[in-house]
């Protein structure tokens, strides 16, 4: 369902340029701690990936208390899935990958 992301591709490509020039330049344990500050940022960046989707789920819920039920369902099934469902697909919902 994912499609490629031209400007994510740049990123990435221009995140291994860099880091085959740093490891050129620099010494294996300073690349070493190079190659930890990336993960560190990573990680950093996805934890508040992460916190950012649940504050936007709670709000959807908040704004449309009578639909927590479904909205919370749907949030999960989306979870689950990777956001990679049938429906998303634009084939019938319910399908379940029949």
């Amino acid at each position: 369902m994912n499609a490629p992301d031209p400007e994510q591709d740049a990123l990435e490509q221009r995140v291994t340029e860099l880091e085959a020039q740093l490891c050129a330049r620099l010494a294996p344990e300073d690349f070493q701690l190079v190659q930890q500050l990336r993960q560190a940022e990573e990680l950093a960046a996805i934890a508040a990936c992460t916190a950012w989707e649940a504050h936007l789920c709670e709000a959807l819920v908040r704004h449309f208390p009578e639909q927590a039920l479904a909205l919370r369902g749907v949030l999960a099934h989306l979870t689950a899935t990777n956001a990679d469902c049938d429906t998303l697909r634009g084939l019938p919902a319910g399908r379940h990958g029949a």
